[in-house]
């Protein structure tokens, strides 16, 4: 496996099992991450501690019942990884569960860039609404 698939494996690992300190250790400084959409996750994301927010989010609005299970999982040792993953949780007597990307850049066997796609964005958007 190359090493940049397993950062994204640590990764999704740490996040479904809210360990933020162990994706904190998988961040660069200044990495960003962007979300889809007009609800309040959406927008765009700069720097660790922001991105960290963002993700305790995901997990503290739904219960702790927010879960990516990766499917699939392409890197190459140009910095460049994609995950695709499934995305299910329940809030507020809505459920989710909708299929996704995340685009990664890698720098330095960190990741330093997140851009989610959501698959069945209307699901998505009624979800966080």
């Amino acid at each position: 496996m190359h090493a940049n698939a397993e950062i994204i494996r640590l990764a999704y690992h740490a996040f479904n099992s809210a360990d933020l300190g162990g994706l904190n250790e998988l961040l660069d400084d200044n990495t960003s991450w962007q979300t889809p959409g007009l609800t309040a996750v959406a927008g765009h994301r700069k720097g660790r501690n922001e991105v960290l927010a963002h993700f305790e989010r995901y997990k503290t609005e739904t219960g702790g019942t927010f879960r990516a299970e990766l499917m699939h999982l392409f890197a190459d040792e140009s910095g460049r990884a994609v995950g695709i993953h499934r995305n299910t949780a329940r809030r507020n007597g809505r459920t989710l569960d909708t299929e996704c990307c995340i685009t990664f850049g890698l720098r330095n066997g960190r990741i330093a860039a997140g851009k989610e796609h959501i698959f069945n964005f209307q699901n998505w958007e009624r979800f966080w609404a």
